[in-house]
């Protein structure tokens, strides 16, 4: 039987990495990508704009056509049970999700109430074999801090720092009874730092706080704290193969660092001084109050922006770092899959090519 995935989110960081992945590295795999577009041309032309920003070939590029193109999005999923492609398409990746940081309407309507929407249409496909749901391994919510994350352990009732990571862990604990018979996989992936190749030439998302702290040289963060990074092509490449993987033994994986890979921030920021110029001596160790009392010195040290939008990145970013998590991958190693790269690793090329725009301007993806 042939391999034919639908995907949503292809324009998307994670989703763009997944359909060069599906493109230029699978065999007998036929991908159709659901698109927002006027027209089916227009689709064409969004899908390559977002796959060459992450390095697909030129001749990958020129062989997207619009018998792949899917018109609609989440939001119109009724409309999509009429299109006789969908009726012989075996897998399903749902990449798409407003991932903004900010609290907006269109987050729980996307993210909850449209996914499961275009989740019953799927379930009346005659022909899906596996349904893969791209969450976020953050659902675990502000819990303990200093621990390893298990997939098992969550979603569960928990306080959540942003409407995203609720709205993700709403929609995972709520896709199984919409779907019905068609198998469920929940991959989440951890924090997304660039790419391994590439490093922040497709996107500076996140890393905007590492170099925050570099420039202002001060850590609210004890420095034997982990945090858990991963760039986009790993998490696409791991998300790929889970999906068609023809028999996996859990329902869910993260798709992480984990304890073992996961860099403190003293590495970090070492890293960053090593390839910024900065002179040896330590970051300085601050409270996060030293932000708040220092604004003045916000666009001395961040150069040009508002500095009551950083202090509120800083703050809520903050909420999350300082828990220290790192989430446990053994599942998704054990299934065969390659380790992942540290962060430090390709952290110099993310500080090669991420470091050209003012950071005000680097944090618009991330707060739209």
């Amino acid at each position: 039987m042939k391999t034919k995935i639908l995907l949503t989110g292809a324009t998307g960081l994670i989703g763009s990495c997944i359909a060069v992945e599906l493109l230029e590295n699978t065999r007998g795999c036929e991908p159709l990508f659901l698109v927002r577009a006027a027209g089916k041309a227009q689709g064409v032309e969004r899908v390559r704009a977002a796959l060459a920003k992450v390095g697909a070939r030129a001749i990958t590029l020129a062989g997207i056509e619009e018998s792949q193109i899917i018109l609609g999005d989440l939001g119109a999923s009724a409309k999509l049970a009429d299109d006789a492609r969908l009726q012989d398409v075996t897998h399903v990746i749902n990449c798409a999700a407003v991932t903004a940081f900010s609290n907006r309407p269109s987050i729980k309507k996307v993210n909850v109430d449209d996914t499961l929407a275009f989740a019953g249409v799927i379930a009346g496909l005659p022909a899906v074999r596996r349904f893969v749901y791209v969450g976020t391994a953050m659902i675990c919510g502000a819990k303990a801090v200093n621990r390893v994350v298990c997939e098992d352990e969550s979603p569960a009732p928990t306080t959540h720092f942003v409407p995203y990571t609720e709205s993700k862990a709403a929609a995972e604990a709520l896709l199984p009874g919409v779907l019905g018979q068609v198998p469920l996989t929940v991959v989440r992936p951890s924090i997304i730092v660039g790419h391994s190749r590439l490093g922040c030439k497709p996107s500076t998302s996140i890393f905007w706080i590492f170099r925050m702290l570099y420039l202002a040289w001060r850590s609210p963060f004890p420095l034997d704290y982990k945090i858990d990074v991963l760039p986009a092509d790993y998490a696409a490449r791991a998300i790929v193969f889970l999906t068609l993987k023809d028999e996996l033994a859990h329902p869910r994986y993260h798709i992480a660092a984990g304890p073992a890979a996961s860099c403190t921030f003293g590495e970090i920021l070492d890293t960053f001084g090593k390839n910024g110029g900065r002179q040896a001596a330590p970051p300085l160790k601050v409270t996060i109050r030293h932000y708040a009392e220092n604004l003045a010195s916000f666009n001395a040290w961040f150069g040009p922006g508002n500095p009551r939008l950083m202090l509120r990145a800083i703050n809520l970013y903050y909420n999350f770092a300082n828990l220290s998590l790192t989430f446990d991958n053994a599942r998704l190693l054990a299934e065969g899959f390659e380790p992942p790269p540290r962060f430090i690793d390709y952290l110099g090329l993310c500080i090669k090519t991420g470091c050209h725009d003012p950071v005000s301007q680097q944090m618009i993806d991330d707060f739209k």
